[in-house]
């Protein structure tokens, strides 16, 4: 009989433990949809995004035809072509890859020109960016980063720091700032975000430049938890205050 009750015992835990595993995490739930389209209240043009079969991003380019990308992925390295009105010739960016995919060297040049910009970036033991070291000719500047919580909370480029607040919505991997996160890092407003590392945890809310010079962030989300609205509200003494609002579009499978 003690047996039996045993074997009963040992099936109830591993039904337990089967369901445990089977419903996913807070941090699993992700909207399975793509950003398509961001269009803005201050702006005519709209931004458009293209998908390859796995998921990356091919090219982003404005309605207007006044600026766009094309991105290019190998196992090492990401290839991205940037194009404006102004700079119809491009400029060349080269993403190298290390092992874990992650981003650790950004060279930048304008085709048709020895101009080069290059940043290498450097990851702490728990996956986060926590240094960008930029060299263009003579020139030379280095961004540090600090994390608190799993949130990056500051940055520092030697002259000036940009501290970053938080709101308790967990952050989406499908979503990015897309030209509206003036003074964010690069890897918060890009498409290629997710090879930077860990990044934050939970979902902006404000950035402050100085005591009196911030921006306020707002959220609205469909039914299926996509950004669909952010409201920027610019707090600045010397430009004046300033909000638009970003509205975002979808596919989902």
């Amino acid at each position: 009989m003690k047996k039996v009750l045993i074997l009963m015992l040992s099936v109830s835990l591993l039904i337990v433990a089967s369901c445990k595993k089977s419903n996913p995490t807070e941090e699993d739930k992700q909207p399975n949809c793509q950003l398509t389209e961001v269009s803005w209240s201050n702006d005519d043009a709209k931004t458009i995004y293209s998908y390859n079969p796995d998921g990356t991003v091919s090219n982003s380019k404005f309605t207007d035809d006044s600026y766009s990308e094309v991105f290019t992925y190998s196992k090492n390295q990401i290839i991205v072509i940037e194009k404006d009105w102004h700079n119809t010739a491009g400029l060349t960016h080269k993403y190298d890859l290390d092992p874990q995919g992650r981003v650790t060297k950004h060279t930048k040049g304008y085709n048709g020109t020895s101009s080069v910009t290059t940043t290498t970036y450097i990851y702490n033991l728990e996956g986060y960016l926590i240094e960008e070291n930029e060299v263009e000719g003579i020139t030379s500047k280095i961004t540090k980063h600090t994390y608190s919580n799993g949130n990056l909370v500051s940055s520092n480029d030697g002259t000036y720091t940009t501290t970053f607040t938080y709101n308790n919505d967990l952050a989406l991997e499908n979503f990015y700032h897309d030209y509206m996160g003036r003074g964010l890092p690069k890897f918060y407003d890009s498409p290629l975000q997710k090879y930077f590392g860990k990044l934050s945890k939970n979902q902006l809310s404000k950035t402050t430049y100085s005591i009196d010079h911030y921006v306020e962030y707002t959220y609205e989300k469909d039914d299926m938890g996509n950004v669909v609205k952010v409201k920027r509200k610019d707090f600045n003494p010397n430009g004046g205050d300033s909000s638009y609002i970003a509205t975002n579009k979808y596919s989902c499978k």
